[in-house]
């Protein structure tokens, strides 16, 4: 289970399985993740391959990715492929390429292949992904992408929020700043306090 985490690195795959997080079979909820992922096959800017060994027994929620996802095939803006999980209330914003733009191998702004997966209330953006279509949830332009009402289901009372100034929605994250985590100055990220 992952819970309340970020990654900002990038990451490179010689072979398969790319993204901040590479393979996953459990939950992973309210985490987030701006770094660039680049491999072969099964990139994603957030997952990469995503299987569990009872379906729907793994969960992805509340999460979100704004880092470019690129590979040979099956490339996601926020996972490669969705084996049998239930992924609710995401998005993804980077950039999802192939490595030969030729390439007729799987793409999605969302996912780029999908088992027997479930989705909810998840979506992408249409023009900063460059994809207009993906086996899951909903594209948005970049306008509708920032304007809250068309986040379906989502909670922007306890989970949610949109910063001031506009832009893409914001987890609340709830983190403990007194024992756990610390502002840095400069810094839109929060570290581990020593």
């Amino acid at each position: 289970m992952i819970l309340s985490s970020y990654s900002t690195g990038a990451v490179t795959s010689l072979t398969s399985f790319a993204g901040q997080i590479s393979f996953t079979s459990g939950t992973v909820a309210t985490s987030y993740s701006t770094g660039n992922a680049s491999g072969s096959s099964f990139v994603g800017g957030f997952v990469g391959y995503n299987v569990s060994g009872t379906a729907a027994s793994a969960v992805i929620a509340k999460d979100y990715s704004t880092g470019q996802a690129t590979g040979v095939t099956t490339v996601g803006g926020f996972a490669g492929y969705n084996g049998n999980a239930i992924i609710d209330s995401v998005y993804a914003t980077g950039a999802t390429t192939l490595s030969n733009p030729l390439s007729s191998n799987p793409t999605g702004g969302l996912v780029a292949q999908n088992g027997s997966g479930t989705w909810t209330n998840s979506y992408w953006d249409v023009q900063s992904t460059g994809q207009g279509s993906g086996v899951s949830g909903t594209g948005y332009s970049t306008v509708q992408m920032q304007t809250q009402s068309n986040f379906a289901g989502w909670d922007f009372t306890n989970v949610w929020q949109m910063p001031t100034g506009g832009g893409y929605p914001q987890l609340r994250l709830g983190w403990d700043f007194t024992n756990v985590w610390q502002t840095v100055a400069g810094s839109p990220n929060p570290v581990l306090r020593p």
